[in-house]
This record gives structure tokens, sequence and C-alpha cells, in this order.
């Protein structure tokens, strides 16, 4: 799946190729299996820096409990190192702080417009 499919399914160009773009975002509809099977070298390839706040809650709370193949603990650094930085984005927001793309991206402006093309259930 590409941006194309994304907008033929009614989701506007920008927030298209976001979702395309920001592979970290993919582990949201990943199966938990699926995830705690990556190498840790792909999990260290998602910028997770470049998530707005709503975005990185969506991917720490599709994170497992535990990774597989993880003898040294580097799958369950990266796990605690996005949690971090979610707290942090979290006080920041509590304090009023963020910028606003960090609190939500411009991307999804549109949405707020027309609501979302696919049925969350």
């Amino acid at each position: 799946t590409g941006p194309a499919e994304l907008e033929d399914a009614g989701l506007p160009p920008p927030l298209a190729a976001r979702l395309f773009k920001e592979r970290a975002l993919w582990l949201v509809r990943y199966p938990e299996a699926r995830i705690r099977k990556m190498a840790v070298a792909d999990l260290r390839r998602l910028d997770l820096g470049r998530l707005d706040a709503l975005e990185l809650r969506a991917v720490v709370g599709a994170l497992p409990a535990r990774f597989d193949a993880d003898a040294d603990g580097a799958k369950a650094a990266w796990r605690e190192a996005a949690a971090a930085r979610l707290r942090a984005l979290g006080k920041r927001e509590d304090a009023g702080q963020l910028r606003r793309n960090e609190a939500r991206h411009s991307a999804y402006d549109l949405l707020d417009d027309r609501g979302g093309p696919f049925d969350p259930d």
C-alpha cells in the first residue's frame, strides 16, 4: 500500500503521505506478534521523534510488554526510550508548552472537517 491507495480510501493527500512516510505509525496496525519479533535494528530505524503526541501515544500503546529474542535488553530499552519521550511530551503538554505540530500534526487538519474514511470498529 502506498500514498495513492490511502488517498483512494479517502484520506487527504497530506495525511496519506504522512502515514506512508512515518513508518513508526505502521506499528499501530501490526499484530503484536510481529512487533515482538522485530529486530532491534528495525526498531531503531523508526524515528519516534517525528511523531506528534497523539501518534506517539498510539505507537507506545501498540508495543508489546516483552520482545522476543531480547537477551541483551536492547529492544526493551528502545521501548522504554519511547515511553520516556511520551512522558516528556505529556509533561510539556500539561504545562501548555507543546508546539502545535507536537500536539497534533497539521496533516490531520482536513479530517476535522469531514472525519476519517475508516471504521474504527
